[in-house]
């Protein structure tokens, strides 16, 4: 059962990870695209495919966690394709600020609850009521014998 949750896992990160390049990819367009109508049309339709790759990672990754990563991950990657092709004008406040968001994520992302956690604390518990059932049993079997 763990490979499969596992794999869930797995396949919901890669959701996201796609989910948050079609956003970057989807708001570069903005500027890329010199026709302001086109550019918009293009941007709707990969921000919309965006949102159909984020509801399927929300299937296993709390939403809390995937909206943190998809708004900081996407805003350095925009930030990004912003130096590398547009030639940005920041302050230095700003790249703090962006800085302090990223070191945020990381605490979100790490304080994350798992599923694959939450059953490891179902079968204790199971575990445990089985032993003390066990117990009980034994006690009774001992004092209906004697």
């Amino acid at each position: 059962m763990r490979g499969g949750v596992l794999q869930n896992r797995v396949f919901a990160w890669v959701f996201l990870i796609t989910a948050i390049i079609l956003e970057v990819a989807g708001v570069s367009m903005l500027k890329a695209i010199d026709d302001p109508i086109v550019s918009k049309i293009v941007m709707l339709v990969f921000i919309n495919i965006s949102y159909v790759f984020m509801a399927l990672a929300l299937l296993n990754i709390a939403l809390g966690v995937a909206y943190s990563v998809w708004e900081i991950v996407g805003l350095v990657g925009i930030l990004l394709i912003n130096f590398i092709f547009f030639k940005p004008d920041l302050e230095m406040y700003q790249y703090i600020g962006i800085g302090i968001g990223f070191v945020g994520i990381i605490c979100v992302i790490l304080g994350e609850k798992h599923e694959e956690d939450s059953l490891d604390s179902v079968d204790s518990h199971a575990s445990h009521l089985d032993s003390h059932k066990g117990r009980e049993q034994s006690a009774h079997h001992t004092a209906t014998t004697h």
